[in-house]
């Protein structure tokens, strides 16, 4: 509009405003290991916000080495027992502040370089089978928690299947 505001057209009414934010919605990046399905909600989870709480004073496992796995091993680490953060690589993608943070937590460890080749356990998450990533050993670590989507979101492709709809109601007319 000429005055500043954007106007989107919503399934209700149009709506003029000085700003738009689009929450487009995201979904958690699984881990695409057997059983992981079966095991969420059982021990495996992916929202430490949400789910930390009912595993206070127990140990868990954050898989990732991004801004989400590390904000996710803060977090639990004011009420875990013990935080480990399994990452494939020695390098990490988060930001240096939240690296220097995990640092200097008393209560977590780092697994490196390992990823994720199983869940162990039957009717809940028993433990994690591991794999090292430069010599491909299997070992296994016996969790009681798994917060898996902390490796990252991806967008929700069903929100995004319209670009054009989102760009019209974008657009500064």
């Amino acid at each position: 509009n000429d005055d500043g505001t954007f106007h989107a057209e919503t399934e209700d009414d149009p709506v003029d405003a000085r700003a738009v934010i689009f929450a487009g919605g995201a979904k958690p990046r699984p881990l695409a290991v057997e059983r992981e399905q079966e095991l969420t909600g059982q021990g495996v989870s992916y929202c430490a916000l949400c789910d930390g709480a009912f595993f206070a004073e127990q140990d868990v496992a954050v898989i990732g080495g991004g801004n989400t796995a590390f904000s996710d091993a803060l977090v639990l680490a004011e009420t875990s027992k013990s935080v480990t953060i399994v990452h494939r690589r020695s390098g990490f993608r988060a930001e240096a502040t939240q690296i220097a943070a995990v640092e200097q937590a008393e209560n977590i460890r780092l697994m490196i370089p390992y990823t994720v080749a199983g869940l162990e356990g039957e009717d809940h998450l028993e433990g994690l089978v591991l794999r090292h990533a430069e010599t491909g050993e299997l070992c296994t670590w016996e969790a009681c928690q798994t917060f898996s989507g902390s490796w990252g979101y991806h967008r929700d492709e069903q929100t995004w299947k319209s670009p054009e709809m989102l760009i019209r109601m974008l657009i500064n007319t």
